[in-house]
């Protein structure tokens, strides 16, 4: 979920009433103290209660989300500026419900913290179990409490690299979609964004067990395993270089020989841009680092790289086959 649309939530929630009274008060004064936010939400709210007269939750929020993108694309973009002060988002939420908390901060046992990183954001976070955790732009961490029970059991959407605090009576286990993987302490990367088929893990010392519905699959150091959410199909790499696989930590993107079906989302998030291509281009393989290349250069790399057109439209890529 986009960041904007966990503040939409928040909002959602305290129209309808839905907020308890403490996280009532506290969203209160956060629209005091920031004029866009108040401003974002008063049009928010107009254009939310004049979509949802039989008050069906569901059905205004779509509308909602259709409106806004032709009437509201510019203050949402301006409020995202001001969020942005904070490199990662911190949501606690005390019932089902909850209250979204800007800052970093520590829950107490019966809350569940979600720690959302921005679209170009990263943050680098220690866990209740002293487990440290490197989480990538665009992505979501979630745990329940202290992670003090039987299985250590934290939810990733997105991407992040984990050094796991030894503790062979209480498994360490990252939940990736329909994905497991199991570890007791060790360091991997784990890369699962909702957009994408593969689940891509990326063992760098010690021992994890890869878990679907129906297999496990062991992983040694130095390897990459990928499986497809879809048919939990799995392949296996060795990688000459496991730092390539966590160079996003140093704002590195390291591609080796990769179908630009699987290409293309790296791109757009870590560049912010969007990509179109014909589809006779997804089966091309590309290999590539990027660090701080500006759009043209990224323009002119896929060119004489692919060996194809690229068209542009500000951060729009279009990529086609020469003629």
């Amino acid at each position: 979920m986009k960041f904007s649309q966990h503040i939409d939530k928040v909002i959602i929630d305290y129209l309808d009433h839905n907020l308890s009274a403490e996280n009532a008060t506290a969203f209160e004064q956060m629209l005091e103290k920031s004029e866009q936010l108040q401003s974002y939400f008063d049009d928010f709210k107009s254009i939310w209660e004049d979509d949802s007269k039989d008050y069906n939750s569901t059905a205004a929020f779509s509308a909602f989300e259709k409106r806004v993108d032709r009437e509201e694309k510019q203050k949402r973009a301006s409020l995202t500026q001001w969020l942005r002060v904070a490199a990662v988002i911190v949501f606690f939420l005390t019932t089902s419900t909850g209250f979204y908390h800007l800052g970093i901060s520590i829950s107490s046992q019966r809350h569940l913290t979600v720690i959302a990183c921005l679209d170009d954001e990263k943050a680098a976070i220690m866990l209740p179990d002293s487990s440290r955790v490197w989480i990538n732009s665009n992505s979501t961490l979630r745990y329940r409490g202290s992670l003090d029970r039987a299985t250590r059991n934290v939810y990733l959407d997105g991407e992040a690299y984990f050094e796991v605090k030894s503790d062979k009576a209480h498994p360490f286990v990252v939940n990736a979609r329909n994905v497991q993987i199991k570890a007791t302490g060790t360091r991997f990367n784990v890369s699962a964004y909702s957009n994408e088929r593969l689940v891509k893990t990326a063992l760098i010392e010690g021992i994890v067990d890869i878990k679907t519905q129906h297999n496990s699959y062991p992983m040694t150091p130095n390897q990459l395993v990928s499986v497809n959410v879809n048919n939990e199909k799995i392949w296996y790499r060795s990688i000459n270089d496991i730092e390539d696989a966590i160079a996003w930590r140093d704002g590195r993107l390291v591609i080796k020989n990769e179908r630009m079906h699987a290409v293309v989302p790296q791109l757009e998030r870590f560049f912010d841009i969007s990509l179109t291509m014909d589809d006779e281009l997804k089966a091309l393989r590309f290999s590539g680092t990027f660090e701080s290349q500006s759009l043209d250069d990224i323009q002119h790399i896929l060119e004489l790289t692919l060996g194809i057109r690229v068209e542009r439209d500000e951060n729009h890529f279009i990529l086609k086959k020469n003629n």
